[in-house]
């Protein structure tokens, strides 16, 4: 499992939502932490902030992300293959309420010069 990976690279799991958050911002919350080493509060929405930094990043280099797009969904974390093209995947990422994937990830990652590891069971 995931949770017993996790010690194998001196990592611990954290929630990260603090009951702010909409479940949506989880990829989010986690990275503001990681970047602030602080929780999300009301009055500080750090997670938001980096949401609006990856549409932006996106919006203004579409070539780069656009074949990898993805069609978010609010009702599952399945996402299925994009059809509508750039502008309807940035419309629908700026919801709260939709789960960041990797092209959110990359994106952020972009925005300011930084690598993230993604770590996975197995």
């Amino acid at each position: 499992t995931l949770l017993s990976t996790l010690p194998l690279h001196s990592l611990t799991s954290l929630e990260t939502l603090n009951n702010v958050a909409t479940s949506g911002q989880c990829l989010f919350t986690s990275l503001a932490y990681t970047m602030t080493s602080s929780p999300i509060h009301k009055t500080s929405r750090p997670d938001s902030a980096l949401r609006q930094a990856a549409l932006y990043q996106i919006a203004h280099s579409p070539s780069l992300y656009e074949p990898f797009l993805t069609f978010p969904s609010a009702k599952t974390r399945r996402q299925n293959v994009l059809t509508s093209g750039i502008a309807e995947y940035l419309r629908r990422q700026k919801s709260e309420k939709s789960d960041g994937d990797h092209v959110m990830l990359q994106a952020v990652c972009d925005y300011f010069g930084e690598t993230v590891y993604v770590v996975k069971a197995g």
